[in-house]
């Protein structure tokens, strides 16, 4: 039998000849080949893996597999729920529909193993090999896949529901539509990550790295990536309404059509990312660094900017920044084109050499702030005069435009 061993003693065997021959001596005649079925029979009870044939729509419920190959089995349907596989070798191994749940599968090899439907709700697959696996459906609920590999693995519409899968390795891994509510992915490594539509809900990407990985569409809704390494990461139309992005790096992302409502940016770096048409309603990003950023026709609404560093951004219009506070900001060399200002504070903000084309301003704080040698138009130098400017700093040929205008 496949994947069968026979873990019999010669002494057993011996021993059982003695009884064979004390009872012939009592006149009872006992055949070698009814010796070896019986010998065969014990080596059952007390190994139930022996009787175990490693094939599709098996019921292993309770065998002991311990130390078998089972490299290219073919288990489809089969029953291996809370069985100890720990270290077992099941590389390449079809395991589709098979119900594997609270097994025990730490350390085991299951490199291209398809995995296809199967159930391992609450199954320990903790430092585990899992590259190229695939894992598409696959019911993976309360699973613990902390330390495992599972590089070019394919998680399409995968349930990883309250999971645990920190510091895994799952390098150019597949999780398009995957359910990861409530998941943990602290410290994982998944660089050009593919979450295309993901459910992420609650899930914890603390301190993740996942550059280059693809988040479109994806619901990140209140979902923590603290301190997560996502530059050049793709949120085109994702939802990140309360995501905690705190000292997040997304250095060069694409955040186009992004809903960021109510998101935290605090100490964020955002360097050079892309953010048109996205939605900024009541956005907290104190001191984050939007340096180089575009933020064409985006609505901020009820933000909290104050000494962000945003040199160089670029808000081109239609765009609205409503009750916004960017006390303190980084402006210098920043862009602003066809932009309403509406009762937004720049106090101290620091506006030097910054384009306001066409910016229109209505109950603005400008007090303390530096506008020395920004560009401007009739339009904004309008809205610039009927600003708070206590203390404010401007270059002479503004100054003088202001007092002609008073006249």
């Amino acid at each position: 039998m496949r994947g069968c061993e026979v873990r019999f003693r010669a002494s057993d065997i011996d021993e059982l000849m003695m009884r064979e021959k004390t009872v012939s001596e009592r006149g009872i005649e006992i055949e070698p080949r009814l010796l070896y079925q019986l010998v065969l029979v014990v080596a059952v009870v007390l190994n139930p893996a022996m009787a175990a044939d490693l094939k599709d729509r098996s019921d292993l419920w309770g065998a002991d597999l311990a130390g078998i190959d089972a490299s290219g089995a073919h288990l489809n349907q089969s029953k291996l729920s809370g069985l100890d596989l720990a270290g077992i070798d099941l590389s390449y191994s079809y395991l589709r529909s098979a119900w594997l749940t609270e097994a025990v599968l730490t350390g085991s090899n299951l490199t291209g193993a398809d995995m296809t439907s199967a159930y391992l709700t609450g199954s320990d697959i903790s430092g585990s090999d899992l590259d190229k696996a695939r894992l598409t459906r696959t019911v993976l609920e309360k699973a613990n896949l902390t330390n495992a590999r599972a590089r070019e693995a394919d998680f399409t519409c995968a349930v990883l529901t309250d999971a645990v899968l920190t510091q895994a390795d799952l390098s150019d891994s597949r999780l398009y539509g995957a359910e990861l509510y409530g998941a943990d992915l602290s410290r994982i490594f998944l660089p050009r990550g593919n979450f295309l539509g993901a459910h992420m809900a609650f899930a914890n990407l603390s301190q993740a790295y996942l550059r280059s990985s693809r988040f479109t569409r994806a619901e990140l809704y209140m979902t923590v990536m603290r301190e997560a390494d996502l530059e050049e990461a793709d949120f085109t139309r994702a939802f990140l309404m309360r995501a905690d992005l705190q000292n997040a790096s997304l250095d060069g992302a694409d955040l186009s059509y992004a809903d960021l409502t109510e998101a935290d940016l605090s100490g964020c770096s955002l360097v050079g990312a892309k953010l048109p048409y996205a939605v900024f309603n009541r956005v907290t990003a104190r001191e984050a660094d939007l340096s180089g950023a575009r933020l064409q026709y985006a609505n901020l609404v009820g933000c909290n900017l104050s000494g962000a560093i945003m040199p160089r951004m670029v808000i081109q219009g239609p765009a609205l920044l409503r009750e916004v506070d960017l006390t303190s900001a980084i402006l210098k060399n920043s862009r602003m084109e066809l932009v309403l200002l509406d009762n937004v504070s720049l106090k101290g903000a620091d506006l030097r050499e910054a384009d306001l084309t066409m910016v229109m301003m209505r109950g603005v704080d400008l007090s303390g702030a530096n506008l020395e040698r920004i560009v401007y138009d009739d339009f904004t130098l309008h809205s610039i005069s009927v600003s708070i400017l206590d203390g404010a700093r401007f270059s002479s040929d503004l100054q003088q435009d202001l007092q002609d205008l008073k006249r």
